[in-house]
């Protein structure tokens, strides 16, 4: 049975036990809490999330909501911006805010942008689809956080990106 305002996340290999426990929000079903939760005496607490771009292909990662921009939030370990409507899912960080730990970089050397982000005017093979999907040829923007495509005008986001590896990796 599906929880209310909730999705199970089940990663391959993981025990049912994982399973039941790892329950996370659909933002789009139960929307994140305000950016500051009012305590007494006045105080606000910030409120900070774990969260994912894709369902389970991409590791989670911190976000607060943006101070500055409305519908959006900051995530990860330089604050990069992301739209609402790119969390796929969310639950509440745990006491402290602790990020998560760093993923680690497979042996296929495809990795997160979030986390391992490429110097700016690298050249890239960015994977927009989870898997073993197709890989086009980007060069990495660091001024506006995007993948700028080599041949033709597509820009992709570094949200939309579901992970990259540098042109010289085999």
């Amino acid at each position: 049975m599906r929880p209310a305002g909730g999705v199970l996340i089940s990663a391959p290999g993981a025990s049912s036990l994982t399973q039941m426990t790892a329950l996370w929000s659909d933002p789009f079903a139960k929307p994140p809490p305000p950016a500051a939760v009012p305590q007494e005496g006045g105080a606000a607490v910030p409120v900070a999330l774990w969260a994912r771009r894709i369902l389970v292909e991409t590791h989670l990662f911190l976000a607060h909501q943006s101070a500055s921009v409305a519908g959006a939030f900051t995530c990860g370990p330089s604050n990069w911006p992301i739209p609402d409507c790119w969390l796929w899912t969310y639950r509440l960080a745990p006491a402290g805010h602790e990020s998560p730990p760093l993923p680690p970089i497979p042996k296929s050397g495809y990795r997160d942008v979030l986390y391992y982000p490429p110097t700016d005017g690298q050249s890239c093979w960015v994977r927009r689809s989870p898997g073993d999907t197709a890989t086009l040829l980007y060069l990495w923007s660091a001024s506006d956080l995007s993948f700028v495509q080599v041949k033709g005008v597509l820009i992709l986001p570094w949200y939309a990106c579901i992970s990259w590896r540098p042109c010289s990796s085999t």
